[in-house]
């Protein structure tokens, strides 16, 4: 949490933001450091029920900002440098019809991630058209790597208020289909309304921010007793990135909490 925040305030120097901080019940020291942040807005809540107190976060914040626009962003995204917010508003600006601006799951850009997301494409449009034919209803799966994730993505909040947008998926408690997380719902309620949503290349993404998928389960003590792959690759990821040196300099950089 230190570091998602001060290098938010370190790197956004050049766009009048306001931030808001909701806090789902935590039960450790990060609540009493948040609390003594002045320049922050913080939201307690006491709903533990992931990942649907997410939503309600973001929910929440909607409706709690003042600014034009709303960036959703979770505590586990570092900012690397100035002008990252740049790209976000100047895709927004582009038409009154964009809703939202972000991008997908945040990866270092490789050759095999290129070719990952173009079998999924182009698979899941063949399996679409397929079921159109029996009479089944057509899912466009293409479309699932358009919407911009919740990690950080940008929102028009007029469009939300004015249409009681929420993040959260319907109905509530059902279980979310695998390709339909943090940011689908709510991009999914643009697409009917009309509206359209652009995506920022991975690339430009990975250039401007860091994105531990999971990250905060990397320093959960119950959580690493559990030695599965997946929750082994978080935690190298996690130990990898602080031992980087502009990590460790937001890690010591207090004056950035005043």
């Amino acid at each position: 949490m230190q570091v998602c925040l001060r290098s938010i305030r370190k790197h956004t120097q050049d766009v009048p933001i306001e931030v808001i901080v909701v806090d789902n019940g935590s039960r450790d020291d990060s609540l009493d450091y948040l609390r003594s942040l002045r320049w922050i807005r913080l939201i307690e809540t006491d709903n533990r029920t992931w990942p649907y107190n997410v939503f309600q976060a973001w929910d929440l914040g909607v409706r709690a900002a003042q600014g034009e626009y709303v960036l959703t962003m979770h505590s586990d995204v570092f900012i690397r440098r100035d002008g990252w917010l740049r790209p976000y508003l100047e895709r927004i600006q582009e038409a009154p019809e964009v809703a939202a601006v972000g991008g997908w799951k945040l990866t270092e850009p490789s050759l095999t991630r290129a070719l990952y997301e173009w079998q999924k494409h182009v698979f899941g449009t063949a399996l679409s058209a397929l079921k159109s034919l029996f009479g089944r209803k057509r899912v466009i799966r293409w479309r699932r790597l358009r919407f911009p994730r919740d990690y950080a993505g940008l929102y028009r909040r007029s469009v939300l208020l004015e249409h009681d947008l929420s993040f959260l998926p319907r109905p509530v408690g059902a279980p979310i289909p695998q390709g339909e997380g943090g940011g689908y719902a709510i991009s999914q309620r643009l697409w009917d309304l009309g509206f359209s949503t652009r995506m920022i290349p991975l690339r430009t993404m990975a250039a401007n921010m860091v994105h531990i998928a999971h990250g905060t389960s990397a320093f959960v003590a119950a959580r690493r007793r559990s030695r599965a792959g997946a929750q082994r690759d978080v935690e190298e990821t996690a130990a990898s990135l602080f031992r980087e040196p502009w990590v460790q300099a937001l890690c010591v950089a207090t004056e950035l909490d005043d």
